[in-house]
């Protein structure tokens, strides 16, 4: 059941959920909450001001209807932070964890727009093979068969042969992709 209305918290009339049982599990597993669904984690029994007294009356429920459970079940000691050593910033070997490493050359990482734009060394495979097709399919189908073909030979070729002797020979192919936020300022070359 679900409350119904549009004041938050709900109005006080009850609705069934018209979600299928596998699509409010599916939707909760990607932390998608229904429309429909009234947020009850901080309030009643497990709000902050009635939590102690509330597990208390639980473990003594538990205790009355004599049903069995580990002996540790209702233990609830504090929680205490592990003690950690301070990390150290400089960078230790995967094998031995000595920290002798030192940075010879770093490289930076290229931009998204010289990733995928057309004729990039550092386009994937996978994205040129899929666009490449895609061209193939659109331009052979607007100007008959073979013309693709015609069009790099005679148009593109030369243009891309130029623009790849003024490119730095030096970049490295990309061979994955970082999610946007995750990427670190460069690539480095340790020893």
């Amino acid at each position: 059941m679900a409350r119904e209305g549009t004041k938050q918290g709900g109005e006080s009339r009850q609705v069934p959920v018209t979600l299928t049982t596998l699509e409010f599990v599916r939707s909760w597993c990607i932390h998608i909450q229904p429309d429909q669904l009234t947020k009850t984690r901080y309030f009643g029994g497990w709000s902050n001001s009635q939590q102690a007294s509330y597990q208390q009356r639980c473990i003594d429920d538990m205790n009355a209807a004599e049903l069995p459970y580990a002996a540790g079940a209702m233990e609830f000691p504090p929680a205490e932070p592990e003690a950690t050593e301070p990390r150290s910033t400089q960078p230790t070997c995967p094998r031995c964890e000595q920290a002798t490493l030192r940075v010879v050359s770093t490289t930076p990482r290229p931009s998204w727009r010289e990733i995928f734009s057309r004729g990039s060394k550092t386009m994937p495979a996978w994205y040129s093979g899929s666009l490449q097709g895609s061209d193939r399919a659109f331009w052979d189908g607007a100007n008959g068969d073979g013309f693709y073909d015609w069009y790099l030979k005679h148009q593109v070729e030369g243009a891309y042969a130029v623009a790849a002797a003024t490119l730095d020979s030096e970049s490295a192919p990309s061979s994955q992709a970082m999610l946007p936020g995750l990427e670190s300022g460069g690539y480095y070359a340790i020893e």
